[in-house]
């Protein structure tokens, strides 16, 4: 049953960088700086590029 499965699949595996091991470590230590009270506000910053576009 599963090879019949498999059969309806690409067999293109599509791997996500968002995930990647070194994007894993970087988010953890950002949210290890903001636990520790070391994060900084700001005001939202607008993507003026979008904006002109929206003309």
């Amino acid at each position: 049953m599963s090879q019949k499965l498999n059969e309806n699949f690409d067999s293109k595996i599509v791997v996500d960088p968002f995930y990647s091991a070194s994007n894993m470590a970087h988010l953890r230590r950002g949210i290890d700086a903001l636990d520790a009270g070391n994060g900084v506000e700001h005001e939202i910053i607008e993507d003026e590029s979008k904006a002109e576009n929206d003309d």
